[in-house]
C-alpha cells in the first residue's frame, strides 16, 4: 500500500488566488460556512449575515499547475479523461478556525469503482484583507491508495483537517497525523 505522500510547502506556501469582495469587512468578524449550489460544494463568506462574494467552488484547483507538479498533473488530466475523477467531485474535509486563521480541506473522490482511485487533496487558507479574499496553499497530498478504494468515495473519513487539543491546525492522514506550525511548516505528531 502507498501512503498519502504529504507535500507541505512550509515557508513556501503561496498565494493561489485573491478574490475581491462587495465590501471590505474586517477579518476577525468575517464569517466562512460551506454549503452546496446545484450540488457542487461551495465555500460562502458573509459579514453580518451578508454576502461579501458569491459561493466559491474548487473544481478548477484540480488542474491547477500553480499547484501540481508536472508529473502529478499530468496522471491527474489522464484520470479525468479515463472519468475516474471529476473536477467537481470533491468534498469538504474540514473547515477549521485556529489562531486567527481559517482553513479548508478540499479532498477529490472518485465517482467510479476503479479499486485503483488516485488521492488528490489540498488544505487551504483564507484570510480577508480590507475588500480582498485571499486564498493561499498550506500543503497538498497525491498519492495511490488500493487497499482503501472506499475511502475515495464520497464520505471517506481521511485526509481530514481538525483542531487539535493544543489549538493548532491538525492534518489527519494515512501516514500520521501532522500539526501546522506557527513558522508555516508540518511537523508529524503521530498515527491517528
Amino acid at each position: 500500500m502507498a501512503a498519502l505522500h504529504l507535500n507541505p510547502f512550509g515557508s513556501q506556501s503561496h498565494v493561489l488566488a485573491s478574490l475581491s469582495l462587495s465590501r471590505p469587512a474586517p477579518a476577525a468578524k468575517t464569517h466562512f460556512s460551506t454549503g452546496e449550489v446545484n450540488g457542487i460544494p461551495t465555500l460562502q463568506v458573509t459579514f453580518e449575515g451578508k454576502p461579501l462574494a458569491a459561493p466559491i467552488s474548487f473544481g478548477a484547483l484540480m488542474t491547477d499547475p500553480a499547484i501540481w507538479n508536472h508529473t502529478e498533473l499530468n496522471d491527474i488530466v489522464y484520470q479525468l479523461g479515463r472519468s475516474l475523477y471529476n473536477k467537481d467531485a470533491y468534498e469538504f474535509c474540514g473547515l477549521v478556525a485556529v489562531q486567527g486563521k481559517t482553513f479548508l480541506g478540499v479532498r477529490w473522490y472518485s465517482p467510479t469503482a476503479s479499486q485503483q482511485p488516485v488521492v488528490v487533496g489540498v488544505v487551504l487558507q483564507f484570510r480577508v484583507v480590507g475588500d480582498q479574499l485571499i486564498m493561499t496553499l498550506t500543503t497538498k497530498g497525491y498519492g495511490w491508495i488500493a487497499s482503501w478504494p472506499d475511502q475515495y468515495f464520497r464520505g471517506g473519513k481521511i485526509p481530514a483537517i481538525e483542531r487539535s487539543s493544543d489549538g493548532n491546525l491538525l492534518l489527519i492522514g494515512w501516514n500520521g497525523n501532522w500539526k501546522l506550525l506557527p513558522n508555516g511548516k508540518w511537523q508529524k505528531t503521530g498515527r491517528h
